[in-house]
């Protein structure tokens, strides 16, 4: 299948690593320049404020340089999710839970209905089986 690679400029004109669309990833353990870069693994942003420093990670880590306007913007609401979404994490883990325990307290009262001739979709195959098979004997004449 071919896949059409993007244009390296812009509609302007101008190569797309002096002010294009796209960002450019970077690399852990890369030199970059001064900024904010996202990891796109973990989500964690990192500031860079001398030339000579290097992405922290290995090369297989991809960073993304983040706008200093966007980040302005992006981190507060990223720790606003935290707050709001890992108590909800939690709320919802101890609900599971407690679902897991109530119907292991349950699991023996069922299978005791079960060996009572109860709804059990196992045993209710079983009998079936065993009805068309008594039905088909009684139907045959004997040889």
């Amino acid at each position: 299948m071919y896949v059409r690679r993007p244009s390296l400029y812009t509609e302007d004109g101008k190569p797309e690593s002096e002010g294009g669309r796209q960002m450019k990833e970077r690399y852990g353990g890369t030199a970059v320049r001064p900024g904010i870069y996202l990891n796109l693994g973990t989500g964690e942003y990192v500031e860079r404020r001398s030339p000579d420093l290097v992405l922290p990670g290995v090369a297989a880590d991809r960073y993304v340089r983040v706008p200093k306007p966007l980040a302005a913007i992006l981190i507060p609401f990223t720790g606003l999710a935290f707050v709001i979404f890992v108590p909800l994490m939690g709320f919802v883990a101890v609900v599971g839970l407690l679902a897991y325990r109530v119907r292991r307290v349950f699991r023996p009262a069922r299978r005791e209905a079960a060996a009572e001739g109860g709804v059990s979709a196992a045993d209710w195959a079983e009998r079936e089986l065993k009805r068309y098979q008594e039905e088909k004997e009684r139907q045959e004449p004997p040889k």
